[in-house]
């Protein structure tokens, strides 16, 4: 759910973000 580019430490975050940035990947 997170962009190429953002470090990985987003991990937690990717699961809140991945509810409102559904981003085809």
């Amino acid at each position: 759910s997170v962009p190429p580019g953002i470090p990985t430490d987003t991990e937690k975050l990717d699961l809140r973000y991945n509810g409102f940035t559904r981003l085809p990947s």
